[in-house]
């Protein structure tokens, strides 16, 4: 009972802004749980149940819901997860992120036909850059063993995808033959480790990227790809390390920068710091079209 009361009056406390002695705004609150998310999800949590029982703005709510289910995605809870993003949807049935998480969600779960369909809802409804799609698509739904390749129009997917397959076995032979000649030759080691992970092979790829560290451990693009396949994998907290340590190598390394947002974006909710890496990637690579579009797209939903 004393730990419930307390856990009340901390919840209580946030509605006042300590400095001037007024109410918080729901903004500031929902500011304060997405802080929470990573560190102390189930206060998170919380919190936000706490903002949906008080306030009937629906823009609010289905941040609210979508927060909470990142957050019960933080927790492993993918079932609650889905539940909340499902309460996001019935307010925007076209909100793109709520239908990212659910399919993340979904794909943990390997409940892949379900996962499949929030992909299709957004991409029939042109809710996010194609290549942003495509690359969340094949990266969740290779968790339920469907390969997702960005083919010609009009390409018989099987057909497309064993041609997609047969250039990486390809690469990896090639690598192979070069890291034999020079066993020291980390960029082999690396790019093997890129086609090792189209494949979905990650174990191998990481093991891959981890000897191109070896050798030279100041390889900013080995220890950004090890980074994309952890995030394959589901390890997103030593993803986001070893995207930090790519960019304290080389801090223009745009595509680092990318990933880093890629990572706090889907799987922490952590949207004002994601949009500050996408803001560095542009600043670097301006022609990167599709960081550019997602940039404009948290822009324009209000996230900071």
């Amino acid at each position: 009972m004393k730990m419930k009361a307390l856990i009340a009056l901390y919840l209580a406390m946030l509605f006042i802004n300590p400095a001037i002695g007024e109410e918080a705004t729901v903004d500031d609150l929902i500011d304060e749980a997405e802080d929470l998310i990573e560190d102390s999800p189930e206060d998170a949590i919380k919190l936000l149940e706490e903002i949906i029982s008080r306030d009937s703005d629906d823009q609010l709510n289905k941040k609210a819901y979508y927060l909470k289910g990142v957050a019960y995605a933080e927790l492993g809870d993918y079932d609650d997860a889905i539940e909340s993003y499902d309460e996001a949807l019935c307010i925007d049935d076209k909100y793109v992120d709520a239908l990212y998480g659910k399919a993340a969600a979904h794909s943990s779960l390997e409940n892949c036909e379900e996962a499949k369909d929030c992909y299709d809802k957004i991409e029939s409804e042109k809710l996010d850059a194609i290549s942003s799609l495509m690359n969340e698509k094949g990266m969740n739904l290779k968790n339920c063993g469907i390969k997702i390749t960005e083919g010609p129009v009009g390409a018989d997917p099987v057909t497309e995808n064993e041609r997609m397959v047969a250039i990486y076995e390809d690469a990896i032979e090639r690598y192979n033959k070069s890291i034999e000649a020079d066993e020291n030759y980390t960029f082999a080691w690396n790019n093997k480790g890129v086609a090792l992970g189209e494949l979905g092979r990650y174990d191998a790829a990481v093991e891959c990227f981890n000897r191109a560290i070896e050798i030279n451990d100041s390889s900013a693009e080995a220890w950004s790809n090890k980074g994309v396949t952890l995030d394959y994998m589901g390890e997103h907290r030593e993803a986001l390390d070893c995207y930090n340590r790519s960019i304290d190598i080389d801090s223009l390394l745009a595509e680092a920068w990318y990933n880093k947002g890629n990572n706090l974006a889907h799987y922490t909710g952590r949207y004002k710091d994601a949009k500050a890496c996408y803001n560095e990637s542009i600043e670097i690579k301006p022609e990167l079209e599709n960081v550019l579009k997602r940039f404009i797209y948290l822009e324009t939903s209000g996230r900071g």
